[in-house]
């Protein structure tokens, strides 16, 4: 996004036709690899819309220290900050696409915009 990547963005393809979706995490570059049923093991072949969420990272709150730990009680924390435009965030909404080939290396980069 504006040249930069999306760090630790959430990258869902889901099928113009058809019911299952791949997904993705991207790294500190901005890349990412998709798992469908197993770890990173792509998508299958087909058109998809691209969809794109980036958060602000959360802090954690409390400290986990054994079986004896006990979530804080409260109000809920604030939801995060999208870090991404609203518009790449659902399929039917984003204006991303990706064909999915059996036939050459399927290699995606996207720009976001504002």
């Amino acid at each position: 996004m504006g040249g930069k990547p999306v760090v630790d963005a959430i990258v869902t393809f889901s099928p113009v036709a058809g019911d299952v979706s791949a997904f993705g995490r991207t790294d500190a570059e901005g890349r990412f690899a998709l798992t469908t049923f197993d770890f990173e093991d792509g998508a299958p072949a087909g058109e998809y819309q691209v969809v794109i969420q980036g958060y602000e990272p959360q802090k954690p709150t409390g400290s986990p220290e054994g079986e004896e730990y006990t979530p804080p009680s409260g109000p809920a924390p604030p939801p995060a900050k999208l870090l991404t435009p609203i518009q790449y965030i659902t399929p039917q909404t984003t204006p991303l696409k990706a064909t999915i080939s059996l036939k050459q290396p399927n290699q995606f980069n996207f720009e976001l915009t504002k």
